[in-house]
C-alpha cells in the first residue's frame, strides 16, 4: 500500500501517477523558504521555514521506495 512520507525539514516522498497500475514514487527535497514567503504561510502562529522543491522532483520506480527516502535524506546521521 503506497504511503506518503512528509518531513518538513527534509522533504517528501509520495505516490505519483495516473492510476494504480501506472505510478512511481516522487521525491522532493525541502529547501529554505525566504523570510518574505514565511509570513504568507503561517499555521497555528508558527512560520514555516522550509518548502518543498517541486521544480526538482525526482521519480523512482515502484520498487525503489527506500532510494526515494535516501534521496531526501531520511537515513542521514
Amino acid at each position: 500500500m503506497p504511503n506518503t512520507i512528509n518531513l518538513p525539514n527534509k522533504g517528501m516522498v509520495f505516490a505519483d501517477g495516473k492510476n494504480g497500475s501506472n505510478w512511481a514514487w516522487a521525491a522532493v527535497k525541502a529547501i529554505p523558504m525566504p523570510k518574505e514567503e514565511q509570513e504568507k504561510f503561517k499555521a497555528k502562529g508558527k512560520n514555516f521555514k522550509f518548502k518543498m522543491d517541486m521544480e526538482n522532483i525526482k521519480h523512482y520506480p515502484e520498487s525503489d521506495f527506500m532510494e526515494a527516502l535516501e534521496y531526501i535524506g531520511v537515513f542521514e546521521k
